[in-house]
Order: structure tokens, then C-alpha cells, then sequence
């Protein structure tokens, strides 16, 4: 089987080609509209014009098929770099603006968004080990003294906080498989139509013993109409009551606890704000990573996962996890789209 000529060799001939046939076509049209004086020097001049004229078409077919095949040169050895696990490798831009460099652009904004990932997944993996070894070293040493104890009521308390360091670590477990559940988007077969104002009404009414527990007021600002909101009720529970603890556990100290339910344009606003110290404006980023503690001793309470999963819940809706300044303290708001494309059932 013959070799088939390379890309380079078939752009070059066929630039060649058609540069060949434009030129025969002049001479035709010429020949059709002049005299046969002007038509014989054209018929002489004819070889030479075709042989500049393939020559020409060649020239610029090479050095288009050339650039062409420089740029997708570059790309694969960066390509092949990147396949090495050199994560640390971009396309060069060439500053044309051409399709290539828009490729290049898309081609990096791809690998950044990897890296970042990477860099993620090596701090969860550090993050996992580190808050997991605390309850479960925990955990050894209450089952191991309750073994070696012969005292019926010691045996029992060791038993007791064996349980409860079972339920850190089955909490801690089955918030990361929730996120990650959110993240894929799964979970949007089991949306209903239900009133977001009762279900503000029910987690403030719920949490109001342990504000006033931890020396603050828990405070409801209830629409004046029930909201229809289409999603899934028990996630969003779970996000807000997230949000509800962390504002007890951070910002109790500020006295005042507020929760709102706002429908705004073709949005739905829950927030949570407190009065508390807040989170500075450049840690807000940690702060939303899984196992994010802004304590580097990670010495509180608490694995580092309320915000996350509320950010995960709010992406599974189409919406966002904002947090912003409330002079002094912080809100934290889940933004959700409303649907109107679909009627909601009557809400009570």
C-alpha cells in the first residue's frame, strides 16, 4: 500500500491547484470578450502565467499548511507534557486572536480548573485523615477501656461515648457522600413543590431553644404569603439548619439571629444572619472548601463541612451560596430560582 502524502504536501497541492483553474478561467473569459490579436499573446503567455501560478499557489499552501501545523505541533507537545502528569503546563498564545488561541484558551481554562481540583482533592485527603483520626482514636479508647473494665456503670458511660464517637464519624461520612450526591446533581428526581415559608418557620421554631441556650434571640422575618418552591425539601432543610447552627455556634456572642425567606425578581433569597465577628472577605473561599476550618489548630467543634454541603445543596438547585458582610457579623444566603413554568399546588 502506497504512503499517503503527508497533510503539508496535500494542503500545498491543492492551493496549487485552485490557483491553476483561476488563472485558465480569466484567460477563457478573456478569450471570449477580446480579439485574436490579445488572445494570441495570451495563448503565449499562458505556460509561464501557469507555472508562476502553481508556484505561487504552492508557496502559500506550504506556508499556510506550515503555521497550521506549528500551532497543532505546539499543542501536542504540551499535550504529551500534561500526559506525563506535568499539570503545570499551558498552551502558548500566540496574541491573534485566531481559532487556535481560542482553543488554547479553552484548552487552559480546562487545566486550571483540573489543577484546582487536584490541589482540592490532596487537602480533603489530608483534611479526611486528620478530622477522621480524632473520633475514631477516640473511639478505640473508650471500646478499649470498656473491655478491660469491670465496673457495670463504667462499662456503660465507656459504651455511651463509644455511640456518640459512632455518630461523629457516621455524620462526618455521610455529609461528604451528600455533597458529593449534590455535586453530580443527584438527587432532582425527588423535587416537589412545597411552601419555603413553613419550612422557615418550622427550622427557626427548632433551633430557638438552643439559641436561647447559647444567650441569643432567634428571629424570623415571615413573607407574608406562602412561597412555592420547587426542590428538594429535605436537602434544603439540612442546608439551612447548617447555616442556623453555624450562626449559634459563631455568632451567638452578637445576641441577635435573624432568618428571612425573600422572594426577590424570579429569585428566592434564604438567609441566615447573626452579629457575630464574621469571616474576613479573603478567607470567605476557605471557609466554603470541605473540611474549611478557619481555626488552623482545627481544635473547634465541627468538621468543616456546613458550608460546603449548603454551597453543594444550592448548586443541585441551580443557585448559589453567598456570603456577605451584615456590619457587624455575616449572612449567609442560599439564592434559588423560582419556576413559573409550571403551576404549584395550592400551599396552606
Amino acid at each position: 500500500m502506497k504512503k499517503p502524502l503527508p497533510t503539508t504536501a496535500r494542503v500545498a497541492l491543492l492551493a496549487g491547484l485552485l490557483a491553476l483553474l483561476s488563472n485558465v478561467a480569466v484567460v477563457g473569459f478573456i478569450h471570449w470578450r477580446t480579439n485574436a490579436q490579445l488572445l494570441d499573446a495570451l495563448e503565449d503567455s499562458l505556460p509561464v502565467a501557469a507555472v508562476l501560478a502553481a508556484l505561487l499557489g504552492l508557496a502559500c499552501g506550504w506556508i499556510v499548511a506550515k503555521y497550521v501545523g506549528h500551532r497543532i505541533k505546539g499543542i501536542v507537545a504540551v499535550t504529551d507534557r500534561i500526559t506525563a502528569l506535568d499539570l503545570s503546563q499551558r498552551i502558548p498564545l500566540a496574541g491573534s486572536g485566531d481559532a487556535f488561541d481560542r482553543l488554547g484558551l479553552q484548552i487552559n481554562a480546562m487545566l486550571d480548573r483540573i489543577s484546582q481540583l487536584m490541589g482540592e482533592l490532596r487537602i480533603l485527603t489530608d483534611s479526611v485523615a486528620h478530622d477522621l483520626r480524632t473520633p475514631v482514636s477516640r473511639l478505640r479508647a473508650a471500646a478499649q477501656a470498656a473491655a478491660e473494665s469491670s465496673d457495670p456503670a463504667e462499662q456503660d458511660e465507656l459504651l455511651t461515648s463509644v455511640l456518640r464517637q459512632s455518630d461523629i464519624l457516621m455524620r462526618i461520612l455521610s455529609t461528604v457522600l451528600e455533597i458529593s450526591r449534590s455535586e453530580a446533581l443527584t438527587g432532582r428526581n425527588q423535587f416537589t413543590w412545597f411552601d419555603a415559608r413553613e419550612l422557615g418557620a418550622k427550622l427557626v421554631e427548632m433551633y430557638e431553644p438552643l439559641a436561647e441556650e447559647a444567650g441569643a434571640i432567634l428571629r424570623y422575618d415571615k413573607p407574608g404569603e406562602p412561597v412555592a418552591l420547587f426542590g428538594h425539601r429535605q436537602l434544603l432543610s439540612q442546608a439551612v439548619s447548617n447555616l442556623i447552627e453555624n450562626a449559634i455556634r459563631y455568632g451567638a456572642a452578637g445576641g441577635e439571629i435573624s432568618v428571612a425567606v425573600r422572594p426577590v425578581d424570579q429569585h428566592l433569597r434564604i438567609e441566615v444572619g447573626d452579629r457575630g465577628p464574621g469571616i474576613p472577605t479573603d478567607r470567605r473561599g476557605e471557609a466554603r472548601k470541605r473540611f474549611g476550618r478557619l481555626d488552623s489548630s482545627r481544635s473547634d467543634e465541627g468538621a468543616g463541612l456546613g458550608l460546603a454541603l449548603a454551597e453543594a445543596i444550592a448548586h443541585l438547585h441551580d443557585g448559589q451560596l453567598r456570603l456577605e458582610d451584615n456590619a457587624p457579623g455575616l449572612i449567609t444566603a442560599i439564592d434559588l430560582p423560582l419556576r413559573r413554568d409550571e403551576p404549584s399546588p395550592s400551599l396552606q
